[in-house]
């Protein structure tokens, strides 16, 4: 495989792939044979925590018929480029780049957000390691059943009990250390005035309507946080978000960005409208419970 070669860049480039392929000496002075600019860019995010809606896929070559597996189940449009990348066919020179990711969301058996926690260097056999934009995670099947038990299976964020485990540790995290937290609601609601006077059959048909928005609503803020932040379905119209090491000054920043975004999106129903409130963890809440409550105030005040 020529990895200067035009065709090659032209077909990494079709299927949006991030490439790395060592060489040589790869205990002590490995040779970079080929990397393209989307890895570069996707390592730097991940180093730096924000790798949004990156999804890492791993999976060995070596193992043809698992590779093919993959191909078909996720990418099988994709299955001859793979092929013409030299998947199927690299000499002993090469080895696989082994990401050790931990999964931060789930949706529909798919991993839809990672942190990159570190790379290694596998054995040099007939192997090539990718990470990209699409594929099928090569994660440990106990850790994906864990983090399908922790996921709201309609949006892809935490669910109702996970996030209430996180916030309750970083309460305490609170009492005895001092660490800030801040917790953020988003929620969708019928803008007001846009229906006049509903009955409450009408009601609960407007509410079991914007419910249908709220996984639109959950992609769109994704990105906006890092990725220890933890994203959870609080209610059916709403989720909420806690912010480790953080006030609630800086979380008002977060706040701001996200109201610009919302007034931007061109996918939100014209006759609802998403509110976002704020509040921070305080060394007095006896309970958990108590910061929840809190942040339920400050989204009924904003309703008002």
């Amino acid at each position: 495989m020529d990895y200067s070669s035009i065709e090659f860049d032209r077909v990494v480039d079709a299927l949006d792939l991030c490439v790395w392929v060592l060489g040589g000496d790869l205990q002590h002075s490995p040779s970079v044979l080929y990397s393209n600019e989307t890895f570069a860019q996707w390592v730097s995010a991940a180093r730096n925590e924000s790798a949004g809606e990156t999804l890492a896929f791993l999976f060995s070559p070596a193992d043809r018929k698992e590779l093919m597996n993959c191909v078909q189940q996720v990418v099988e449009s994709k299955k001859s480029a793979l092929a013409q990348l030299g998947f199927l066919g690299l000499d002993e020179t090469h080895c696989q780049i082994d990401f050790v990711v931990k999964p931060l969301a789930f949706k529909k058996g798919v991993v839809t957000q990672c942190l990159l926690v570190e790379a290694r260097r596998s054995s040099p056999v007939d192997q090539v390691g990718t990470v990209g934009s699409t594929g099928k995670p090569y994660i440990d099947g106990d850790d994906l059943n864990l983090l399908e038990q922790q996921t709201d299976p309609e949006t892809g964020v935490y669910n109702r009990r996970y996030l209430f485990e996180q916030v309750e540790r970083e309460c305490l995290r609170l009492q005895r250390y001092g660490s800030p937290f801040a917790m953020l609601a988003v929620e969708i609601r019928e803008r007001e005035g846009a229906h006049g006077e509903l009955s409450w059959n009408e009601m609960e048909s407007q509410l079991n309507r914007l419910e249908h928005w709220v996984p639109v609503l959950a992609e769109l803020v994704r990105g906006e946080f890092r990725a220890q932040d933890v994203i959870g379905r609080y209610q059916p119209d709403q989720f909420a978000v806690l912010m480790p090491e953080t006030t609630e000054a800086q979380a008002q920043e977060v706040v701001d960005r996200l109201r610009g975004l919302m007034s931007r999106a061109d996918n939100i129903p014209k006759d609802a409208e998403v509110v976002v409130g704020v509040t921070e963890g305080r060394a007095s809440d006896v309970h958990f419970s108590e910061t929840l409550l809190r942040l339920d105030e400050v989204m009924t005040t904003l309703n008002g």
